[in-house]
C-alpha cells in the first residue's frame, strides 16, 4: 500500500493537473498519470516529472485548420480539434460552435463527461460518504452496505421492435449499471430491462407486388421536340395498415420514345443577352451579344433555330481592386519561439500584388504570409527552468523543461 505521505502527495498533484488543463485531458497524458499511479515506490518523483509534460505539452486550447478569418469551401475545411464543438465554414469563414456531444477527459472521479459551453465538463465525484473515488481502479471504494454505492445509470431505450411485422405493440429496452458494495469496493453491474411498447406501422412494406397490368401508351412529353416519354402501369402489393398486412396498390413508369423530327416547335425569338466580354482584366468598359433566331423545327428530339441574327451593345463593370499582376513576395524574417524549450516556431513575410484603380493596373494588394514548416530546432540540453523549486540542473528534453528531484532544495 502507499504510504499516507504518498497518497497526499497524489492527490494534490491529481487537483493540481485538473486545474491546469481545465477539464479536457491529453490522452497521452492520462496514459502517462496511470502509468505513474501504479509505480508506487517513486510516485513523489514520477508526479513531479509527469506534471511538468502534462504542463508542457497538454492540449493548447484548439488547433484549427482554419480559424474563423480564414477561407473555407466546405465544413470540412475547417477544425479545431474540439470535440465539443461543431466546426462549420459560414459565409467563406470557419466558425466552431459549441455542441453538447459525449466527451471523455480520461477520469474517472470528476464523474460524467458532456459537453458545456465548448468544453468538456463534469458531473462531479460519483462517490458518496463513507466511500470514496480510487482513480487506479476506476471505482468508488470504501463502503459497508450497496446503498452506500452511486445510484443506478440508465442507457437508452432501443427500438420498439415486435415479431408480428405489422404489429403495433413490441417491446424495447435498455442498459442499466448497478453497483453493488463487494468487498469495500462499488462494482459495477450490467443488466438489460425490457418493458412494453407502442409503434407506428401504417404503410410499412409487408409483401410483394402481386400483378401488374398492360403498359399504357407513351405521353407526359415536356416539350414539342421531346422524343422521351413515359409509360405507365399499376401493380399491387402489400402494406401494414391498422396492424395488418393489406394489399395496396401503386403506380410504375417506364421511359418510351417517338418520332418529332421536321416537326414545327416554336415562333422566332431572341436569345438573352450574353455574357459582357472586356479587353483586359481592368477594362470597365465591354461589350454584350444578343441574338435572334427564325421559327425553329425539330431536329433529334431538339428545337433547332434557323439563322441568327447578332446584336451588340454595350456594357460595364468596376474592377476597382480586382487583382491584374502576379504575387510577389519576400523573404522571411527570423524565427521565433513561444518558450527556451519548444522545437518549433515561425516567421513571417510580406507579399505584394497589383489591383484594379480606374480602369488601369495601377493599384496595390498585400498580405502577410506566416510560416511554421520552416523553423525547427533542437533544443534537447539547453538550460530552462521549469518552475519548480524542488528540481535543479533543468535541461530541455523533448521540447519541455524538466530537472532532477532535488531533497535540499525544499527545506
Amino acid at each position: 500500500m502507499r504510504s499516507a505521505v504518498h497518497e497526499t502527495e497524489v492527490d494534490m498533484a491529481r487537483r493540481t493537473v485538473h486545474t491546469r488543463v481545465s477539464g479536457v485531458f491529453h490522452e497521452n497524458a492520462m496514459r502517462a498519470w496511470r502509468a505513474t499511479m501504479h509505480l508506487h515506490s517513486s510516485v513523489p518523483h514520477l508526479i513531479a516529472v509527469w506534471l511538468v509534460l502534462l504542463v508542457g505539452c497538454g492540449p493548447s486550447g484548439r488547433s484549427a485548420t482554419a480559424d474563423g478569418g480564414e477561407g473555407c469551401a466546405r465544413n470540412s475545411d475547417c477544425g479545431d480539434d474540439n470535440p465539443c464543438t461543431d466546426d462549420l465554414c459560414v459565409e467563406g469563414s470557419c466558425t466552431f460552435e459549441p455542441n453538447t456531444a459525449s466527451c471523455d477527459d480520461g477520469l474517472t472521479c470528476n464523474g460524467t463527461d458532456v459537453c458545456e459551453s465548448g468544453e468538456c465538463a463534469h458531473s462531479g465525484d460519483p462517490c458518496s460518504a463513507p466511500t470514496h473515488c480510487d482513480e487506479q481502479r476506476d471505482a468508488c471504494i470504501g463502503c459497508d452496505a450497496d446503498s452506500d454505492c452511486p445510484a443506478p445509470t440508465h442507457g437508452e431505450w432501443s427500438e420498439c421492435t415486435s415479431d408480428v411485422i405489422c404489429g403495433e405493440t413490441g417491446t424495447r429496452s435498455r442498459a442499466i449499471s448497478r453497483s453493488a458494495c463487494e468487498s469495500g469496493v462499488c462494482v459495477e453491474h450490467a443488466e438489460t430491462e425490457t418493458f412494453p411498447c407502442a409503434r407506428d406501422t401504417e404503410g410499412a412494406a409487408c409483401g410483394a407486388a402481386t400483378a401488374c397490368t398492360e403498359w399504357s401508351a407513351c405521353e407526359g412529353f415536356e416539350s414539342a421536340c421531346d422524343e422521351t416519354g413515359v409509360s405507365t402501369r399499376t401493380c399491387t402489393m402489400n402494406a401494414c395498415a391498422e396492424g395488418a398486412c393489406v394489399e395496396s396498390t401503386a403506380t410504375e413508369t417506364m421511359d418510351c420514345m417517338r418520332e418529332t423530327d421536321a416537326a414545327p416547335c416554336g415562333d422566332p425569338s431572341c436569345e438573352a443577352v450574353g455574357t459582357c466580354t472586356f479587353e483586359s482584366t481592368c477594362d470597365e468598359t465591354g461589350v454584350q451579344h444578343m441574338n435572334c433566331r427564325p421559327a425553329p423545327t425539330c431536329a433529334e428530339g431538339v428545337c433547332t433555330p434557323g439563322a441568327v441574327e447578332t446584336r451588340s451593345e454595350a456594357c460595364s463593370r468596376d474592377t476597382d481592386g480586382v487583382a491584374c499582376a502576379a504575387e510577389t513576395c519576400g523573404s522571411y524574417g527570423a524565427c521565433t519561439y513561444s518558450s527556451t524549450c519548444v522545437t518549433s516556431g515561425s516567421r513571417i513575410r510580406t507579399c505584394t500584388w497589383s489591383t484594379c484603380a480606374a480602369g488601369a493596373c495601377g493599384g496595390t494588394g498585400s498580405r502577410v504570409e506566416t510560416d511554421t514548416t520552416g523553423c525547427g530546432r533542437d533544443t534537447n540540453g539547453t538550460r530552462c527552468n521549469d518552475g519548480d523549486p524542488c528540481t535543479s540542473l533543468d535541461r530541455c528534453s523533448g521540447g519541455g523543461c524538466s530537472g532532477a528531484y532535488c531533497t535540499s532544495c525544499c527545506g
